[in-house]
């Protein structure tokens, strides 16, 4: 991973990430994260760390808002503050809808994981626990961290 660069979460982290900020035990009994752990999210923290920027695209914010929201009424006014302080502390970058869906990866990936790549040839670090956007990046030679390969490796050591 590169040091002090800018990284870009996919949707799931990014909900995680806004879910453990909220309240930690809210991981376990969140609709989104519950496949996740506490020590997941402090793993998410401790990468996050090493950038000095998160950067967002409209797409991955939309649907983390979205899927955050799929909690219960005093848990998600909770949540959906936390993840509009984030947005204000984020740089975020705009691809047109027209541009990702014209890619060919797009009937695959959908919007905003077309956009994330987009975004990721601008020489930003994806950070993702999806495997299908793992290997798209990969495959174009894009910075890209998975997420479940770090997770598997944390537990090992556990």
């Amino acid at each position: 991973m590169t040091a002090n660069g800018t990284v870009l979460l996919d949707t799931e982290l990014l909900v995680l990430l806004v879910v453990g900020q909220t309240d930690r035990t809210l991981i376990s009994r969140h609709k989104r994260t519950c496949s996740f752990v506490e020590e997941d999210y402090d793993l998410l923290c401790g990468i996050l760390k090493r950038y000095s920027m998160l950067l967002v695209t409209p797409n991955v914010l939309t649907e983390a808002s979205n899927h955050a929201s799929q909690i219960r009424d005093h848990d998600r006014k909770r949540v959906l503050t936390v993840l509009g302080r984030l947005v204000q502390g984020a740089q975020e970058e705009y691809v047109p809808s027209t541009l990702a869906a014209s890619d060919p990866l797009f009937p695959r990936l959908g919007l905003a994981d077309t956009a994330t790549l987009a975004v990721a040839a601008r020489s930003a670090t994806v950070l993702t626990s999806d495997h299908e956007l793992y290997l798209e990046a990969s495959r174009a030679g894009h910075n890209v961290v998975n997420f479940n390969h770090l997770r598997e490796a944390a537990w090992s050591r556990g």
